[in-house]
């Protein structure tokens, strides 16, 4: 049974581009947005898939209700955790390559497919917008709106401004890219699974580390739960607390849990912890 554990290993390989480089702008901005900011072999993440990942996710932790760039310190760390996230997906492509592993015939149709939908929905929906642009102004026809939405469409996710065709061809590579990652993943760990064994290893270490960790600083109890409950599902160390310190005043309980025996609350602190063992799990290699 063989043990693929790669994300250790190839942080040695890789290559980060820095703000003193001639290529960037007085603020550390590349010029050139296909620049990389991480690579690996011929992979690479560019500054361009960088930045509209950094606005994707947070868009969505502010559609949660949380500010993860309220501070410099949160912001560097989310920015951090934007680009590992990437990183892992280029590191798992990197090797699925190299070792020649490839998509079925199967697969790949289906991962055209998929793409050929969410293709006809982003031509609809940015034709009825160069529709309605071109309603309101004729100085332009429809298709010209239509070309430089998707221009700037591609050039935005890419750091390249393309023709609908070639934006076309990029999109369907990246999801054969994405369906190749995920299959990769799921070939490297089909001989393992998180036993009852794991899960009560791992509850009676962390329960252990609690218990000596809140009996020496009582406050951290309070921290650590805020931070699970504002950050569990998305950084990997979000766990929740196992155990309660004695003096731990009843506010800070019932504020941090105001329906502690809710099914969803049970169910979320119990999915976490299950979460933690795979990401403790050598198979899993800290991958979302």
């Amino acid at each position: 049974m063989r043990v693929v554990c790669f994300i250790a290993a190839a942080a040695f390989l890789f290559c980060f581009s820095g703000c003193k480089n001639n290529n960037n702008d007085k603020n550390g901005v590349p010029n050139d947005k296909t620049a990389a900011v991480a690579s690996i072999g011929d992979e690479t993440v560019s500054y361009a898939l960088y930045t509209a990942a950094f606005d994707s996710y947070l868009s969505y932790m502010e559609q949660m209700g949380y500010d993860p760039v309220s501070n410099e310190e949160e912001l560097q760390k989310f920015r951090d955790w934007v680009l590992e996230y990437l990183v892992k997906d280029m590191v798992v492509l990197y090797r699925a390559k190299e070792e020649g592993f490839k998509l079925s015939d199967e697969q790949i149709a289906e991962s055209d497919a998929q793409a050929e939908t969410e293709l006809k929905e982003i031509y609809d929906e940015y034709m009825k917008t160069a529709e309605e642009s071109n309603a309101k102004d004729d100085s332009k026809t429809v298709q010209q709106y239509f070309d430089a939405a998707i221009a700037e469409l591609s050039e935005y996710y890419t750091g390249k401004t393309m023709t609908y065709d070639e934006y076309c061809e990029e999109y369907k590579l990246e999801l054969r890219n994405t369906a190749l990652i995920e299959a990769y993943k799921d070939y490297v760990c089909k001989d393992f699974s998180v036993t009852d064994a794991d899960i009560a290893d791992w509850y009676e270490k962390q329960l252990k580390s609690d218990k000596e960790l809140y009996a020496s600083n009582p406050g951290q109890y309070k921290d650590n739960e805020e931070y699970f409950e504002k950050y569990c599902g998305i950084y990997d160390d979000a766990a929740p607390a196992l155990v309660v310190p004695e003096d731990t005043p009843e506010s800070w309980i019932l504020l941090l849990f105001p329906k502690a025996n809710s099914a969803m609350t049970t169910k979320k602190r119990t999915n976490s912890l299950i979460r933690c063992v795979k990401n403790a799990h050598p198979c899993f290699l800290r991958m979302p």
